[in-house]
């Protein structure tokens, strides 16, 4: 009986530990520093990592759209110098993208060909938290004025608005905004509800790199009725491109904000 209650008491404190270390709902975005953006950026309900076997660069050669190291980068300053560019603040497909991982890669190639792994950012960029983070970012790299700063975080997309982004984007040199749309869909659980991007943006660097994706999707599903309901748990997105087959399990009773759910 006291192993069964402490061992409660166990689960108890350290759920409120997390609770705790959630910054998005203890401390104002404008107070947050580059540790708290890294964590809402690249560790919250909002953001997934995810990876795949990177056939398209076997033997470590260094692909056209990426480098041999095709690790998420998770260095925040590299991403805020990606991100950060007048312009590509946004996150919908409709309007600009914000939040990419950049960086340099190694220049020395595995002797022996072996299987690689690709990985990705997946960013639920719409939420209201993520977009004070990418605000928040943008304000401390000095790029933006706080009047801009706050235009960004009070415009409250009409989409949902999901970013794609990685060290090696490869996968996505080959494919166009209209491919992908018949590639790629939201689909919520348990009703089943599923939607196709009513808008995609590939978003490129001045040589023409694909930095990232970003897809967007209709608030309304096929019936006219919210996509997501009170009742729906997880949010599955799924994108298939010539090379690779993406996708990530968002859990919506997670993604809770200051002010209640936050999509």
């Amino acid at each position: 009986m006291r192993k069964t209650i402490t061992l409660a008491l166990i689960f108890i404190v350290a759920g409120l530990v997390y609770a705790a270390n959630d910054v998005w709902k203890t401390k104002p975005y404008q107070q947050w520093d580059q540790n708290d953006l890294k964590q809402v950026l690249t560790n919250s309900p909002w953001v997934k990592q995810t990876t795949v076997m990177a056939s398209w660069a076997k033997g470590g050669m260094e692909a056209p759209g990426g480098g041999q190291n095709t690790q998420p980068q998770q260095n925040q300053q590299q991403q805020t110098q990606t991100q950060q560019r007048p312009g590509s603040m946004g996150g919908s497909a409709s309007g600009s993208g914000g939040g990419g991982y950049g960086g340099n890669t190694q220049q020395d190639a595995p002797q022996a060909p072996q299987e690689q792994e690709a990985g990705f950012f997946i960013r639920w960029n719409s939420a209201l938290t993520e977009r004070e983070a990418v605000a928040r970012s943008a304000q401390l790299s000095g790029g933006f004025s706080e009047a801009q700063v706050q235009q960004y975080v009070n415009q409250t997309p009409g989409t949902y608005d999901l970013v794609v982004y990685g060290r090696d984007m490869t996968p996505f040199t080959s494919e166009t905004e209209e491919t992908l749309k018949s590639e790629a869909y939201l689909e919520v659980k348990p009703s089943k509800e599923k939607v196709s991007p009513s808008a995609i943006k590939i978003t490129k660097s001045n040589d023409g790199r694909v930095q990232m994706v970003s897809f967007s999707f209709p608030k309304q599903g096929s019936n006219g009725q919210p996509l997501i309901s009170g009742n729906d748990k997880q949010a599955h997105f799924d994108c298939k491109t010539k090379q690779m087959h993406l996708d990530t399990q968002f859990d919506l009773r997670k993604m809770v904000g200051k002010g209640g759910q936050d999509l």
